[in-house]
This record gives structure tokens, sequence and C-alpha cells, in this order.
């Protein structure tokens, strides 16, 4: 059975979050939050986050893909 990891960014920066990613062989990234955007830490954008998780050999997967209903 795998392990599962929660992490926050808090304002840390992108490389020293990456850094914590892979210490702890972290492949995969789901965000949980309801609004993948902050005015205050834009580098953790959906869009800008999953970029950059895709150069460091992370897969980003944001979580209302998984449950939410589509028409």
């Amino acid at each position: 059975m795998g392990l599962l990891y929660t992490v926050g960014h808090s304002r840390f920066e992108f490389e020293y979050f990456a850094n914590l990613l892979k210490k702890f062989e972290i492949n995969y990234l789901l965000d949980v939050r309801s609004t993948p955007y902050s005015k205050y830490a834009e580098t953790f954008n959906k869009e800008q986050l999953e970029n950059l998780l895709f150069t460091k050999g992370v897969k980003y997967f944001l979580w209302v893909n998984f449950w939410c209903k589509t028409r």
C-alpha cells in the first residue's frame, strides 16, 4: 500500500516546495483547493503550478476534476 502525504504551500518559493516533493519521492500532486488560485502566491495558481511541476516530473491533478458532474 502506498503512502499519502498532505502538504500546504504556505508562501514557500516554488523550488523549496519542489525539493520537498522530491525528498519524499512524490510523483503525483492532488490539489484539493476549491479555488486553485492565490493572489499572494501566484506561482501556486493552477496553470503555473501544473506547468512548473511538469518540469520537475510531478503530475498535477485538480480534485474538482474527480468529483464534479459534467453536463
